[in-house]
Formats: C-alpha cells, structure tokens, sequence
C-alpha cells in the first residue's frame, strides 16, 4: 500500500496593488516642490520610490514607520492624557528642532481611537505651524483592511495602493466635524471624496509663525 502524496502548501495571494489618482497629494507635493527646503514628516513605513521623489524636492524627510506600534498602543486602550503622553514619547520620538511642512498620515488614522488621536494631535504640536499641512485619506465605507495600506508613489504621479493584509475589521467612518473635534491643531483646507469610497483631506495648520509652504 503506497502512502498518499503529500499536499502542496497553499499560499495565501498577496492582496492586490491598485494605482489611484489622489488629487489633494498631488496639490500638496506641488506646493512642496515649489517652497525649496521643506522638513516633511512621514507616519508610515520607508518607502524607496518616495524616499527618491522627495529627495529630488529636496525635501527633509523624517520617517516615523509608527504604525505598528500606535496600533498596540491603541489596543491597550488608554484614556488617560498623561498615561498617552508619556507611552507616545516611547513610541514616536520626535525631532522638534525645526517645524513641519507637511505631515503624512496616509490612512493610518482610521486605526487610532479618539483619545489616541487626540493625544496624537498634542504630540506632534511643536511640528505644527500656521503652515504645516496634514494629510489623511478616511474610510468611509463600513469595513476596511485590517492594517494601514502601503502607498508607492508611482512615475506617472498615482499612488499605487497596497493592502497589507485580506483580513477585514469595522471602519470608523470618522466625519468631518468629528475630525474638526479631534485634530484642533488643523482646520480642513481641501477635501474630495475619491472613486474608491475614501475621502482624502488636506489640512491646515493653526499653529503660531508660519513655514514656506504657501
């Protein structure tokens, strides 16, 4: 009796990599293009295509690739606003000898509760001037990726968007008066909803002085 074959291992597809056109980055990377030295600070993972492109804008770049540990710090659910301080100290260290231009926060804030992002907000302003932009792309469907995408800017000036992972969880659909509530440190400059269901923001900063962004 011959024993049976043995099965080959099933590996799971990668998730798909989609190209979008992002309309409100595009605007800001002009403004960024055109200020000369700007200081930008970039929440997500190092990426080589972006590295290059900013660097050709000459462009500071400071890359915090936070995601993972802000989202086990919000998994501990902390409410306290010292407690968050002192664990947002830990987690995203910060060069505060020159102000931001801009900051990138891709779709990360869709994973951090209120108190996180209020909290969030508080550490990074001594980043933020009357300047520095904010960008954001917030779900507005009711599910979405269980991790934050990684976003590649592409030569023909599209995103190219990869999901991390197939697995789903519940999208908080953030609005913008809860958004206007948890970032007071900005005001919405520009937003658009893309094709995708997502809505991307571009904010302002309401900070004191003012940077070469215009």
């Amino acid at each position: 009796m011959t024993g049976a074959r043995p099965r080959k291992p099933i590996r799971a597809e990668p998730p798909a990599e989609n190209l979008m056109n992002s309309p409100l980055f595009a605007r800001l990377t002009e403004q960024l293009g055109t200020a000369g030295r700007s200081s930008l600070l970039d929440l997500g993972p190092a990426c080589g295509a972006n590295v290059s492109y900013f660097g050709q804008q000459h462009c500071k770049l400071q890359i915090a690739d936070c995601a993972e540990g802000l989202l086990a710090l919000n998994a501990r659910a902390l409410t306290e606003p010292d407690a968050l301080a002192t664990a947002l100290e830990q987690t995203l260290p910060l060069n505060t000898d020159e102000p931001c231009d801009a900051i990138l926060g891709w779709d990360l804030f869709n994973y951090l509760d209120k108190p996180l992002l209020t909290a969030l907000m508080v550490h990074l302003s001594p980043l933020i001037t009357g300047d520095t932009r904010l960008h954001l792309y917030i779900g507005g469907r009711r599910e979405m990726p269980a991790f934050p995408a990684q976003y590649r800017l592409t030569r023909d000036g599209r995103l190219s968007v990869r999901p991390t992972t197939t697995e789903l969880r519940r999208c908080p659909c953030y609005t913008q008066p809860e958004l206007r509530a948890l970032l007071p440190q900005f005001d919405v400059e520009r937003s658009t909803l893309l094709q995708n269901g997502v809505q991307e923001y571009l904010f302002k900063g309401q900070g004191r002085g003012h940077r070469s962004v215009r």
